[in-house]
C-alpha cells in the first residue's frame, strides 16, 4: 500500500514510516527543480503528471520491475505492462533520484521513443554531465588519448551499444549530446530526437545539421582535444580506462 505526495509535475508514491515518507517534500522540490531544468532546456511543456514510485531497497525496485534483479531504478513507459511511471531506491545508503530517468520519462511523453540507445542515453546523460562525480568530457578524452574510442555510428545501432562497457557507451553518447546542443542549439537537436523516433538512421543527421555524422564527430573530438582538463582528474580517470576493456 502506497502513500502519496503530489507536486505541480509529480505524484509521489512511498511506504509509510519511510525515510521517503520523512523527506518527501525535500525530494518533490529537488525533482521539480529538474523537470524544469530539463523543460527549460528542450524548450517544452509537460502538462502530464508523473508517477514515481520510491522504494526502500534496490530488491524491491528489482521485483517491480520483473525479474527479481536487483536495481536501482528503472523507468516504466505507459506501452509497457505494469504501472508506468519512475521507480527508484530511497535509503540512508542509495538515494535514485536526479536527471537522468526523468529525461527518459519527460521527452518519451513530448516526443515518443528514439529508436536508438544511443539517442535516448546520450540526452539523459547530458543532463547528469558526470559518470562517477567525473565530467563526461573528460571521461571521453581520455579514450581518446588513450586509443579506446568507439566512433559513434558504430553505436547507433542498439546491438552494438550493449556489447560495449556502459562507462564508455554512456559518457560518450553524454558528451557528444551535451556538444550538439551547446553548438547548434536546443531547436535542432530536439528536431533530431523526433526523426529518431520515426528511424533509426544516419542520414537523420545530415537533414537536421547538413553535416555527416563523422563531420560532426569530428568537430566534437577537437573541441575535447582542445580543451585543457585538470591533470589531476585525468590521471584519475586515465588509471581507469586502461584497466577496463571497451
Amino acid at each position: 500500500m502506497w502513500k502519496i505526495f503530489q507536486s505541480e509535475h509529480y505524484i509521489f508514491n512511498f511506504h509509510e514510516n519511510s525515510l521517503a515518507e520523512k523527506h518527501i517534500k525535500e525530494i518533490a522540490l529537488f525533482q521539480e527543480n529538474c523537470f524544469n531544468h530539463i523543460t527549460r532546456v528542450l524548450n517544452i511543456s509537460v502538462n502530464e503528471k508523473i508517477k514515481y514510485f520510491l522504494c526502500n531497497d534496490s530488491k524491491e525496485v528489482g521485483k517491480l520491475y520483473g525479474d527479481d534483479d536487483p536495481c536501482n531504478g528503472f523507468c516504466r513507459y505507459p506501452e509497457d505492462e505494469g504501472e508506468s511511471g519512475l521507480y527508484a531506491v530511497y535509503n540512508d545508503k542509495t538515494k535514485c533520484l536526479g536527471y537522468h530517468e526523468d529525461v527518459h520519462y519527460i521527452t518519451y511523453l513530448k516526443f515518443g521513443l528514439a529508436k536508438s540507445t544511443l539517442l535516448r542515453e546520450g540526452l539523459a546523460m547530458c543532463f547528469d554531465k558526470t559518470w562517477w562525480g567525473i565530467p563526461n568530457e573528460i571521461w571521453v578524452k581520455n579514450f581518446i588519448t588513450s586509443s579506446k574510442y568507439i566512433s559513434l555510428n558504430m553505436l547507433l545501432e542498439d546491438e552494438s551499444f550493449y556489447k560495449h562497457n556502459q562507462i564508455f557507451t554512456y559518457t560518450l553518447a553524454g558528451a557528444f549530446t551535451s556538444f550538439l546542443i551547446f553548438n547548434y542549439g536546443n531547436k535542432s537537436y530536439t528536431n533530431l530526437y523526433k526523426k529518431f523516433t520515426e528511424t533509426n538512421s544516419l542520414i537523420h543527421f545530415e537533414s537536421i545539421y547538413n553535416k555527416s555524422i563523422e563531420e560532426l564527430e569530428n568537430e566534437f573530438k577537437q573541441d575535447l582535444i582542445n580543451t585543457n582538463f585538470a591533470e589531476f582528474i585525468n590521471k584519475e580517470v586515465k588509471l581507469t580506462v586502461d584497466t577496463i576493456n571497451i
